[in-house]
């Protein structure tokens, strides 16, 4: 990589190796406000079924909006049944991630959704289930440059903006 024609130019010059690779990573930690909120209310019914009723709040101007908006929601690997219900975009229990997926193509600034789900697993299904991150992707284009954020909540805490 040559680094003096960044310093010039602010232009990144370099030969790629082959296969993939990570080209840059960065982390943003003064004065920024992320674009999306979200509430998550978990709540467990007995030992074979759980709730969730999240809200995805996009905290950004209403001139702009987000795109391929998902929200990745872990549930045990023992999960049997999933059943959701949204009013925008669609949520789907995929088996092979672990996770019910919400996916909205185009999400509009100032404005809200909410998820249920009703997670059913085999008997004695949450006794040793750690509950990992939600995680979400998003676009926000003229917002972020163009860049794309990833950005992971732990139930019960802050965001935590990752690459």
């Amino acid at each position: 990589m040559k680094l003096s024609k960044f310093d010039r130019e602010n232009a990144i010059t370099f030969v790629p190796p082959d296969g993939k690779f990570i080209l840059m990573t960065y982390r943003i930690s003064d004065n920024f406000t992320l674009p999306f909120k979200i509430m998550c209310i978990y709540s467990q019914e007995n030992h074979k079924t759980m709730t969730y009723n999240i809200k995805l709040k996009s905290i950004f101007d209403s001139m702009f909006f987000a795109q391929n908006v998902v929200l990745k929601i872990p549930v045990p690997e023992n999960t049997v049944d999933v059943t959701t219900n949204v009013a925008k975009g669609k949520a789907k229990y995929e088996a092979d991630k672990h996770a019910i997926m919400w996916r909205v193509k185009k999400f509009l600034g100032e404005n809200e959704c909410m998820l249920r789900a009703e997670v059913t697993t085999m008997e004695e299904g949450f006794q040793d289930w750690q509950k990992p991150p939600l995680k979400l992707e998003f676009n926000v284009r003229m917002l972020f440059s163009d860049s794309r954020f990833r950005c992971a909540l732990l139930l019960g805490s802050k965001f935590c903006l990752l690459e």
